[in-house]
């Protein structure tokens, strides 16, 4: 049985990136469903001025960062991604492993180089990368984990809720050392992308 997941991305205005991340309403109990509509997750920003999320956290190096779950408020939220597919490495197809090459040209990277380099500096855990021949191998899972949840060439595809409008005209600034996924943020407008009033 092929049971597809779903998550979001959300970046804060402090540059962390929660991926992937499950939303609540703020009062929500063990075992509610996360939500799975930019719509109702919007809604309910207007309405609570927070939610409450579940998820892993990475800085602006693709870093693991502490992230304590719980409530995040309208104000500390730049935008919010998805919902996007979520892959688990032990379940993935040929389909989601590439060659460093492939990896790049996928996310907007300038070559493999950049994955390589992480590679060296033991960003991917175990069984998320290898070596076959003369051929480095990287999973999808993990270059969302590293390089972000949505690879350049999809950007367009996946809905995203701008909620703090400031954020956008700082972006280059604030977000330096993540300029694949930011600048294109920072450039173009999204049907979502009504900041919330």
């Amino acid at each position: 049985m092929d049971m597809k997941r779903f998550a979001f991305q959300i970046t804060l205005v402090n540059g962390t990136r929660l991926w992937p991340a499950n939303i609540f309403p703020k009062e929500s109990y063990y075992g509610d469903k996360a939500e799975s509509d930019l719509e109702k997750i919007k809604d309910l920003l207007d309405r609570e001025g927070c939610i409450d999320v579940q998820s892993s956290s990475y800085d602006q190096e693709g870093k693991q960062a502490p992230f304590q779950n719980g409530v995040i408020y309208k104000t500390d939220i730049a935008f919010i991604q998805g919902p996007i597919q979520q892959y688990n490495s032990t379940e993935l197809t040929i389909n989601e492993v590439f060659s460093l090459t492939e990896a790049a040209a996928y996310w907007g990277l300038t070559d493999g180089a950049t994955i390589r380099k992480a590679i060296e500096r033991n960003k991917f855990r175990e069984g998320e990368q290898r070596k076959s021949d003369s051929v480095n191998l990287v999973t999808y899972p993990a270059m969302q984990r590293v390089f972000g949840a949505i690879p350049l060439t999809k950007w367009n595809d996946v809905p995203c809720l701008t909620v703090t409008k400031a954020f956008l005209d700082e972006a280059r600034v604030l977000l330096d050392g993540y300029k694949p996924l930011y600048s294109e943020v920072a450039k173009r407008e999204r049907k979502y992308s009504a900041p919330l009033e």
